[in-house]
């Protein structure tokens, strides 16, 4: 199972174990990524794992890949300051829409204190 599989159906230790092979934080698939579908979820545990492993961090490349062994060789590149997308327009929400619409007020909190402030400074 690779780790999006595993967040996406909230089995936290398939999730954690995948990201110890290797899996990408990061990778995204129909729009939705890690820690979208941990926050969708209400994982507590996975969104503050995915947290640590950089999964917030806009700087690092998508490798299209959830795991290592199904990387492709061509990456795409973002402009790291591009406007985001209209998220009515195009269906993009983050994990901190999906977590306060969900209601899971904890991982709203954990998002905005250790993962989403852009003012974060480590």
């Amino acid at each position: 199972m690779n780790l999006l599989e595993a967040v996406r159906d909230n089995k936290t230790e398939e999730a954690i174990a995948a990201l110890e092979a290797g899996g990408n934080p990061v990778f995204t698939k129909d729009g939705w990524n890690s820690l979208l579908w941990s926050a969708c979820n209400g994982n507590e545990e996975i969104v503050r794992v995915l947290i640590k492993r950089d999964a917030c961090n806009p700087y690092i490349k998508d490798n299209d890949a959830a795991t290592p062994t199904e990387a492709k060789s061509s990456e795409k590149e973002d402009p790291a300051f591009r406007k985001p997308d209209d998220a009515k327009k195009t269906g993009k929400y983050t994990p901190l829409h999906w977590a306060s619409y969900k209601g899971w007020e904890k991982i709203v909190w954990i998002l905005l204190k250790e993962g989403m402030s852009p003012l974060k400074i480590d």
